[in-house]
């Protein structure tokens, strides 16, 4: 088997989007700013969402836009603490209150602490009707199938609301350069890739079109296996047929 081999800047383009993405399925969204009223409207596949410029009291149910509003300088003042990644440690403090879970909010929690607006993503899809009662709720999503786009149109989302949109087009420039760089190095030597995911002792491949389908589509790595099915978990596969697909990179 060829040995597979790990790339640090691979990592680090896929961390970097990772963290200014809204995980994080596919953002239609069209910013429109209503100058005289000072606010901004919002489209997404949920509905329309009316948000005043620079909120202050803001509310987080997703990672991946907690740490782009940080990255931003953007104060949070409640996000669900119970699964908080270790690089956004810091929200544990006593100072961000907990608002439930991913998927089951604090809805009283909420009420009392009056957001100016709140950010959901798809895990949060079922009780954003219940959210948006409270306050303006944003909804944003990527797309696997479309990641960069998706990812583009989130950001600008967050960049108009908090009048950010300089430090969102320096960022996405430096992605772009540095993806453009990678995959140009990937597709001349003609490299290809397995996504794989271990969890509780299962491991699942995740293929073209998936939620990690970045690595193919603008990192520019072919796959090893293009019959992998476009689910949340991926498929479940073995060591076997890791062995048997023999991938350059994994």
């Amino acid at each position: 088997m060829t040995k597979i081999k790990k790339i640090s800047v691979l990592s680090l383009l896929i961390i970097s989007i990772f963290s200014l993405a809204a995980c994080t399925n596919t953002a239609s969204s069209n910013v429109e700013i209503e100058d005289e009223k000072n606010m901004i409207t919002v489209n997404h596949r949920l509905g329309e969402t009316i948000v005043a410029e620079n909120p202050e009291r803001v509310i987080v149910f997703d990672y991946a836009t907690l740490d782009t509003l940080d990255a931003m300088g953007i104060e949070v003042i409640g996000l669900p603490k119970s699964n908080i990644p270790t690089f956004l440690s810091k929200f544990n403090d006593d100072k961000y209150e907990d608002v439930g879970t991913l998927f089951e909010p604090d809805f009283e929690k909420i009420f009392e602490l009056q957001p100016d607006v709140i950010f959901v993503s798809a895990r949060q899809a079922e009780v954003y009707d219940e959210l948006a009662k409270i306050a303006p709720t944003v909804f944003l999503e990527v797309d696997g199938a479309d990641y960069m786009n998706s990812v583009t149109k989130n950001l600008t989302v967050l960049g108009e609301i908090f009048n950010k949109e300089e430090i969102v087009e320096a960022e996405l420039e430096k992605i772009n350069i540095a993806i453009s760089e990678l995959k140009e190095k990937v597709i001349e030597d003609e490299k290809n890739a397995l996504i794989v995911m271990a969890n509780d002792g299962n491991i699942s491949a995740y293929g073209e079109g998936s939620r990690f389908g970045i690595v193919h589509s603008e990192f520019g790595f072919k796959p090893v296996d293009r019959n992998i099915s476009v689910t949340k978990h991926g498929d479940n596969i073995s060591f076997e047929y890791i062995l048997e697909k023999n991938p350059e990179y994994i």
